[in-house]
């Protein structure tokens, strides 16, 4: 194929237009006051669901729901726990209602089928 990977190096580029290499920096602008909001109340549903306490949980992800109603992940975390939670906080339906809407944006996620299939059974 006559490429030459037996020749040298090349030379450092050099001149007045050559800057320096540097890595890229990103930041994570969160300034919008929804977004901060949102994601406050994520940790906290997460904590709470951390400790089992699964009603106070479910109400912090439904915050989180209606500012931001395309998140799948939090309505498959909702879901999840309506599907398999103690009695006082089951509700087949509704877990169900939010898997649809949640599997409308991901079809093919494995882990919304694996709750669509709880919120199924505890829906009847």
């Amino acid at each position: 194929m006559g490429l030459d990977w037996d020749a040298p190096p090349y030379a450092p580029a050099k001149g007045p237009n050559v800057t320096e290499m540097r890595a890229p920096r990103v930041e994570l602008d969160l300034s919008n006051p929804l977004e901060q909001a949102a994601r406050r109340q994520e940790a906290l549903g997460n904590k709470h669901r951390a400790r089992k306490e699964y009603a106070d949980a479910i109400a912090c992800f439904r915050e989180v729901i209606k500012s931001e109603p395309h998140n799948a992940i939090i309505m498959n975390r909702a879901a999840w726990l309506l599907a398999i939670g103690t009695h006082a906080v089951r509700d087949g339906q509704e877990a169900l209602k939010l898997m649809e809407r949640a599997r409308a944006w991901e079809p093919t996620n494995a882990y919304f089928m694996n709750t669509l299939g709880a919120a199924q059974y505890r829906a009847g």
